[in-house]
């Protein structure tokens, strides 16, 4: 079947073959490539081009589309650069009577694909680089003041009862800085106690030994008759219930 007798089938089908080819031309010029209308034997009727008609064709996205009936598409490498060919097949009367074949330069879209995949390469490294200094920094924020809060309480455990944490934050662990420091200075009022109370006892016990002691060396040293040794051993017998009354009330206020 020649070219004549396809395109008035064509017509008596009222499938505008024209459109159809100077559509696909259009887009093969602008994408650099170029449109052939073939016929089941493989000659080329057509070529946008102008440079192949005549000769014949025999390239697998040709094959399947005049065999089959299948549209097809392949991908190939020219001059360096990417190229897609697309294969229609022409139906008249039910049967096929030409394919026609696409070719157009697709490098522009690698290209274009390739830089968005740099482009999302770089993003991505710039989120992780993001993320990870955030993570830092919020490790650190975290991390900070539990550490310093950690060194005060070791320094309460080994007896420094004056350490406190300087911690100005509105969360929980603002919470827990301030508590600390509050136990803090109860710790350091509760031991000021201590130590006020050990000197008070410590001067109320050493008062009346210190008589008691005096009252008995006058005993030993001295000739003294039987009315004033009465007398020192009821100041002993005084001394004595004084510091038994008041070491009694000790175990009553502990």
């Amino acid at each position: 079947m020649n070219l004549c007798s396809i395109l008035s089938t064509m017509a008596e089908n009222n499938i505008r073959i024209t459109n159809y080819i100077s559509t696909r031309e259009g887009m093969a010029d602008r994408k650099n490539g170029r449109v052939l209308l073939i016929d089941t034997a493989g000659r080329i009727l057509l070529d946008s081009a102008g440079e192949l008609t005549g000769i014949h064709i025999t390239n697998r996205e040709f094959r399947k589309a005049s065999q089959y009936g299948e549209p097809t598409v392949g991908y190939y490498t020219y001059d360096n650069k990417g190229m897609a060919m697309f294969s229609y097949p022409v139906f008249l009367s039910g049967r096929i009577s030409a394919v026609v074949l696409i070719s157009v330069y697709i490098q522009d879209i690698y290209d274009d694909i390739n830089r968005f995949a740099l482009q999302i390469v770089a993003i991505s490294i710039i989120v992780v680089i993001i993320v990870i200094a955030v993570s830092i920094l919020m490790g650190k924020y975290l991390s900070d003041p539990i550490t310093r809060l950690t060194d005060a309480v070791n320094k309460i455990y080994k007896g420094n009862i004056n350490s406190t944490v300087k911690i100005q934050r509105n969360d929980e662990i603002g919470v827990l800085a301030d508590t600390f420091n509050k136990m803090s200075s109860e710790l350091q009022r509760v031991e000021a106690g201590r130590r006020r109370f050990i000197s008070d006892v410590s001067h109320e016990l050493k008062t009346p030994l210190a008589s008691i002691k005096v009252l008995i060396e006058a005993l030993i040293e001295g000739e003294i008759d039987s009315t004033e040794c009465r007398e020192y051993l009821q100041d002993i017998n005084h001394e004595y219930n004084y510091e038994y009354n008041y070491e009694a009330k000790i175990y009553y206020y502990e």
